[in-house]
């Protein structure tokens, strides 16, 4: 019974590690889609946010670069050089900055990542500049970064989790201590 509770114990603890890991390591690859199939000079651009909604603080882009090919199917770019211009809008008094795309490794290849710390709520325009062997162009979009979350979701998460394994621990105790009466 009590290995049985050490290993719940650890896998609880496990899980709140995993919980309170920063949102930038959960938000590689994927996200809300920005562009599908755009075109850049020569290259098909796709684009990626994160988190949805973009909110002040830590914000995270995917772009993936494919080639058209002669069959009418693309090919994924991975010798691309990708830079990620965030331009505030609407008289925002914020810097412009300006991300190096970093290309992922392995099966991630014509990817490219770029993360940043978003410093105003309000609209942004984004634009993904790329160049390579055959060419340069580019693609914008624009998106709405709302204010900072006031709430943290995860110390919440991880607060109800520990307080339902203590509840079930003194539920199994209490069923033992019945048995046993």
């Amino acid at each position: 019974m009590i290995q049985r509770m050490l290993r719940l114990l650890a896998r609880t603890i496990l899980l709140l590690v995993l919980l309170a890991m920063p949102a930038s390591l959960w938000a590689h690859g994927g996200g809300t889609p920005q562009l599908t199939d755009v075109t850049a000079g020569p290259y098909r651009l796709f684009a990626w946010t994160n988190p949805e909604p973009w909110r002040v603080g830590e914000v995270h882009l995917t772009v993936a670069v494919t080639l058209p090919t002669a069959e009418g199917s693309a090919v994924p770019v991975s010798d691309a050089q990708v830079q990620v211009t965030l331009q505030p809008l609407a008289g925002q008094q914020a810097e412009t900055l300006i991300l190096a795309g970093r290309e992922q490794g392995g099966a991630g290849a014509g990817f490219y990542e770029a993360d940043a710390d978003l410093p105003a709520a309000g609209p942004w325009e984004v634009e993904i500049q790329v160049s390579g062997p055959d060419g340069s162009g580019d693609a914008r979009f624009t998106i709405e970064a709302q204010t900072a979350t006031t709430l943290n979701w995860t110390s919440i998460g991880a607060i109800v989790l520990v307080a339902s394994v203590i509840l079930a621990l003194v539920a199994t105790r209490r069923r033992q201590s019945t048995r046993q009466a």
